[in-house]
């Protein structure tokens, strides 16, 4: 679990940069902060309703597909050799 929790920070800290890149972009064009975040909010908020389907959906799978296999498993125990 440890790799997986780096893999997450990188990310994150990728996310918050790309982040702070775009503000201070917006702020040389001429536009303001509440500007930025006005016209953002409805697209940003639609891609993580998506975003978050989608994972979800991937956590169900896999649930269910450890649960066949550890019936499997129960069925048809491992044979020693």
């Amino acid at each position: 679990m440890g790799r997986l929790w780096k893999i997450d920070g990188v990310l994150w800290l990728l996310g918050v940069l790309l982040a702070a890149v775009g503000v201070v972009d917006g702020l040389r064009c001429g536009r303001s902060v509440m500007q930025m975040l006005r016209s953002t909010w409805f697209y940003s908020s639609g891609l993580l309703l998506i975003l978050g389907g989608v994972l979800l959906l991937v956590i169900v799978l896999r649930w269910r597909a450890s649960r066949e296999e550890a019936d499997l498993l129960r069925k048809y125990p491992p044979q020693a050799r």
